[in-house]
């Protein structure tokens, strides 16, 4: 566990970002009573995230979906605040039906934190079983039966809207997205 949680800040430290506004103008702005519903988040995929390579554009999708139906994405590379996924194999095998199937059980661990400041908010762990014809078959298949509607995620980011509003109130931060000088396409 703790070579996860060091794994993902690792790749929360390794993104370069500053601030990001609540109200997206030129100048900062405190916090407001609907700085919670303008909060931006973007997904991405660090190189050890496990997510192999075929997959990856899914996921990728799967994640912009699930901060999409929460109002917490923006196309937009601008951002402090991202939400990353590691994922573990955790059985494979082959079944004893004719053809023979791949079956997999695959874990996803879902993070959300501040890439600017190393701090992770929330966290939601999934695990899906899946079968295909091959090892990528049967891994693709498991991003796919990640259901977005999962009232698991809206709670994780419920979690994290609440800690980000707290954190910065307490630091008295005025956020300002556009004191940002970096270009990063995160997809």
């Amino acid at each position: 566990m703790n070579k996860l949680l060091s794994l993902t800040l690792t790749v929360l430290l390794s993104v370069t970002a500053f601030s990001q506004s609540i109200d997206g103008s030129t100048g900062a702005t405190p916090l407001s009573e609907d700085a919670g519903s303008k909060i931006i988040i973007i997904p991405y995929i660090g190189d050890v995230s496990g997510v192999p390579e075929p997959a990856y554009s899914l996921m990728l999708d799967k994640m912009k979906q699930i901060l999409l139906r929460n109002g917490l994405v923006d196309y937009t590379d601008r951002s402090r605040y991202v939400m990353t996924v590691h994922s573990n194999v955790l059985s494979k095998e082959w079944t004893e039906t004719v053809p023979a199937k791949y079956a997999m059980t695959v874990e996803f661990d879902f993070y959300i934190g501040d890439a600017a400041a190393g701090l992770l908010y929330s966290n939601y762990n999934v695990t899906r079983k899946a079968v295909g014809d091959d090892e990528r078959a049967a891994y693709m298949q498991a991003v796919k039966a990640i259901k977005t509607s999962d009232p698991g995620f809206t709670a994780m980011l419920d979690e994290c809207k609440q800690k980000i509003l707290n954190h910065l109130a307490t630091r008295d931060e005025e956020i300002d997205i556009n004191s940002i000088d970096y270009n990063i396409n995160w997809w």
